[in-house]
């Protein structure tokens, strides 16, 4: 293996700390060079872990926008190394380097790489100025070319960077740099320009005007210059001299031959080596200030370009109804109150669209379902995939994964095309207002700025954020509501695979962690996205029926999860809860007005999971029904909003996997044991198969749920689409 190159070997710095537990376990590490394409080595005694595995999520995140828009892209694959193990047999001086050095820094070996990041750990106080231009001198010292360190997009015009910075850095933008890295490329600024126009050559241009300038008898303080001057001094071809010699002589025709004569530009090259080094800093400089100008530009006219955009959605919208004037972002008035609230926070996002007045309504939606929370009966040919019949949600997809890349690569393809943009137009021909948008935590980007717990997903696979955010896009174009749903909570809260994870012992509700992190979850959703969406859910189907303690924890989450809320975005956003299995009258007076304004509550109503409800009839299934619509009906006129957010046609629970990936149904006793029903048969799968008399009653069933949401604000079918 070749040597290290070293810069400089002032001594070695002390070991820093091991990273944390949690540290580093949103990125997959590469610790062989055999497969990572950048190696990341840390210098410093103040290690920065959350700096460092942030930096590395922002590049992964923005490869991943990267790739939706079909930019070729090379995926994020990195190893890290402490500074103190080099060298060391699996480093490769030879392969893509990036040395992040942090400040304060004692004296320190600082080996050769592609890349340099400094960065500059303190807190923002007083001191943290006179901290920072200490660094930025300490930097100097290291004699580190410019086109070698690294700019982050948000970063000062130093080439120092801020740790606490990092949250501000956009991830397209940090992607595009580290990808730079590993191509070996410099920043497209720098190339051209300055290896065009150099000290070297700048000093030969000028020294021979010099030589043409100056003649005569050397003065004390020149002897003294060229004295020091040894080491630049060009020595010019005869010719040249001789032309010197003649235009010297023209120039002072009365000097004295035998006066001591000037070396060839001796003076003239110092003098002008310092002038180039001025030129080539204030050239340097120059670019900075124009390259930041071009940036800010770019993103203003971004800024314009979306307000145009957005004003234009609402004049076309406006066109379509006989109103007089543009509609504003009016919060719509509760359901037993006779005023609108006029409390809204500045910081409030600002709807894309006209908002929708659900006191007006109908809803009338479908779910998104099996898109960015995988259920193995929505979609079970990516679990029939793995060959492995473990795997049975999406925790387990990804703990068992053999190839983290290949089951990324699925992921993505299935985010791709699952739904698109085409499913959003036939949403609207199809007279439908509204979709309900499944989301789990781990597809949410959560910095650790923005929470005191754990920002640790594993096992999940993350990067489905970037495909939610085209899809509110395609929402907004085609004029289709949003719901977004937090449907999988970190421990589970229903231990159903629908939460991410199918498991006996959900932990949600028992750990206080789990409950603070899903509301700085849905915190930063609704200040990142809240003005692409309607109606934000704070979780789905917490499982209420468990314990007296899951239910008491559930209350009190919807109570802190709606308060944190309407702090961070104010009260524009509309904020749903769900019964928790606990039917609605268990929420009579929660969240209603004036304690609550813009609430809603989401309502499921199935009836295939329990042998009684399997043994309805036709009929009997269908006057259930009826006797929930006046239940709705009634706690939505007495209390908050209410949609039913979930509901099927299906009277069996014959579907493949319906009951989890390997799990049969109770319909024909292959699940749970009981009396069976008979057979499968003609009870799912393709219509062709049906009955006449069951396809009679599927268009009844569908009549009387639409009939229960329309008594109330609306309806959100379940689902969408299913893999055949």
């Amino acid at each position: 293996m070749p040597e290290i190159t070293l810069i400089r070997d002032p001594g070695l710095p002390p070991t820093p700390e091991a990273p944390g537990q949690n540290a580093l376990q949103s990125i997959q590490i590469h610790s062989t060079v055999r497969s990572s394409n950048l190696q990341v080595v840390l210098y410093g005694t103040s290690f920065k872990w959350s700096f460092v595995d942030e930096l590395l999520r922002k590049a992964i995140v923005g490869g991943e926008i990267a790739g939706i828009d079909g930019s070729e892209t090379e995926q994020l694959r990195p190893a890290i190394f402490d500074c103190m193990d080099l060298p060391r047999s699996d480093y490769n001086p030879d392969r893509p380097s990036l040395g992040i050095v942090f400040h304060p820094l004692a004296d320190a070996t600082i080996a050769e790489h592609t890349a340099y990041l400094p960065v500059v750990v303190g807190n923002n106080d007083d001191s943290f100025e006179k901290e920072f231009q200490e660094a930025q001198v300490a930097w100097a010292s290291y004699h580190i070319p410019p086109h070698r360190v690294v700019r982050l997009e948000g970063s000062s015009s130093s080439s120092m960077f801020a740790a606490e910075d990092v949250d501000k850095l956009d991830p397209y933008n940090t992607h595009q740099a580290i990808q730079r890295i590993i191509r070996q490329e410099k920043p497209a600024s720098w190339v051209g320009l300055f290896e065009q126009f150099n000290t070297v050559h700048a000093v030969t241009l000028f020294a021979l005007l010099a030589e043409e300038q100056h003649a005569g008898p050397v003065t004390p303080l020149e002897a003294s210059l060229m004295k020091s001057s040894k080491e630049v001094m060009i020595r010019p071809s005869t010719s040249i001299s001789a032309q010197a010699s003649d235009i010297s002589s023209f120039l002072d025709p009365v000097t004295s031959t035998s006066a001591p004569q000037r070396p060839p530009s001796a003076v003239a090259t110092r003098l002008v080596d310092s002038l180039s080094e001025i030129v080539v800093t204030s050239m340097k400089a120059l670019i900075e200030v124009v390259e930041h100008d071009l940036k800010d530009l770019m993103v203003a006219i971004d800024d314009l370009m979306l307000a145009l955009h957005r004003s234009t959605s609402i004049v076309v919208e406006q066109s379509k109804t006989t109103a007089p004037s543009i509609p504003t972002s009016v919060v719509p008035t509760s359901p037993n109150s006779s005023t609108p609230s006029s409390s809204t926070n500045s910081t409030s996002p600002t709807p894309s669209r006209t908002p929708f007045n659900y006191s007006e309504g109908p809803v009338r939606g479908v779910n998104l379902g099996g898109w960015f929370v995988l259920e193995p009966w929505i979609t079970p040919s990516i679990f029939e995939a793995t060959n492995d019949e473990t795997v049975v949600d999406e925790y387990t997809l990804g703990m068992k994964t053999k190839n983290y890349n290949e089951t990324l690569a699925m992921l993505q393809n299935h985010w791709n095309t699952w739904i698109t943009e085409d499913d959003f137009i036939a949403i609207n021909e199809a007279g439908l207002n509204h979709v309900r948008i499944p989301l789990g935590y781990w597809s949410v980007p959560l910095p650790s700025s923005a929470t005191n717990t754990s920002t640790s997903i594993s096992p999940y696979i993350p990067g489905a954020w970037p495909y939610l955010l085209r899809a509110l896009n395609w929402a907004a174009a085609h004029n289709v509501h949003v719901i977004l749903d937090l449907h999988g909570a970190p421990g589970s809260q229903n231990g159903y695979d629908n939460s991410g994870q199918r498991t006996s012992d959900p932990q949600w509700a028992l750990n206080t962690q789990n409950v603070t992190r899903s509301i700085d979850t849905l915190v930063y959703i609704a200040q990142q996205i809240g003005g692409m969406i309607d109606i934000l859910e704070l979780v789905n189907e917490s499982a209420g029926f468990l314990s007296s303690e899951w239910a008491s924890v559930t209350r009190s989450f919807f109570s802190n999860g709606y308060t944190a809320v309407r702090n961070a975005v104010g009260d524009t956003l509309n904020i749903m809860i769900g019964d928790a299995f606990l039917g609605v009258d268990a929420w009579d007076g929660f969240l209603t007005y004036p304690s609550g304004v813009n609430a809603l509550m989401d309502n499921h109503e199935y009836q295939i999971f329990s042998i009684p409800e399997l043994q309805r009839s036709f009929s009997d299934h269908l006057a259930f029904t009826c006797t929930i619509r006046s239940t709705i009906s009634s706690f939505a006129a007495a209390n908050i909003w209410t949609i039913e957010g979930e509901w099927s046609t299906a009277p069996t629970d014959c579907a493949l996997w319906l009951n989890g990936r390997g799990v049969g149904a109770r319909w024909d006793n292959s699940y749970n044991g009981g009396a069976s029903n008979g057979s499968c048969n003609g009870w799912t799968g393709n219509y062709t198969s049906f009955s006449s008399e069951y396809k009679t009653f599927l268009r009844q069933y569908w009549e009387a749920q639409v009939d229960i949401g329309e008594s109330a604000q609306g309806w959100v079918y379940w689902a969408w689409k299913v893999s055949s």
